[in-house]
């Protein structure tokens, strides 16, 4: 989809699953990593009517937008879980910045976060998320499953702050 850098140059399925096979031999996980609602240029560049905010950014607060990167994830979860080679998959979620700051955009976030956990988990792998959009200190928040493990990348929250709240750190 697109060719954001001009390079014209993606990797095909043969050719990941050529890569995770390598690394299967060599007794090395492969930890796909798919950036969910944001760094989605290349995908909003061809389907903008997905666009939200920024160009980066798929609309996560209507049920197409939704609907359109769970099925996304779906084939993305599938493919990886199929070659049996990778037991976690990265959404990411991150970097969403002043996009969040009404309690009902948090909320619809939150609960898409959560249905991306359900498909992952679904495919009996792990789900990793990123820190930055996980607020542990608002009561009044929607909750994002404590079953993901977590990347601490951002400083904004405290790793101490995470674990108090059940999540499990990476690193």
């Amino acid at each position: 989809i697109g060719d954001p850098d001009g390079s014209n140059k993606w990797l095909t399925r043969e050719d990941m699953t050529e890569i995770v096979n390598y690394a299967s031999d060599r007794d090395i996980e492969i930890i796909p990593s798919f950036g969910f609602p944001n760094h989605m240029g290349a995908i909003i560049d061809t389907f903008s009517e997905f666009k939200f905010v920024t160009n980066r950014c798929c609309n996560f607060t209507t049920n197409e937008g939704r609907n359109f990167m769970l099925a996304i994830l779906e084939r993305y979860v599938d493919f990886f879980a199929s070659l049996g080679n990778s037991f976690h998959f990265n959404i990411r979620g991150d970097e969403l910045g002043g996009i969040l700051n009404d309690a009902r955009t948090r909320e619809t976030f939150n609960a898409f976060i959560n249905q991306c956990f359900r498909v992952i988990v679904h495919h009996k792998m792990i789900p990793l998320i990123y820190n930055d959009n996980i607020n542990p200190d608002l009561a009044n928040d929607a909750y994002i499953s404590d079953g993901f493990e977590v990347l601490h990348w951002w400083s904004w929250n405290r790793p101490e702050q995470l674990i108090s709240k059940g999540y499990r750190l990476v690193n």
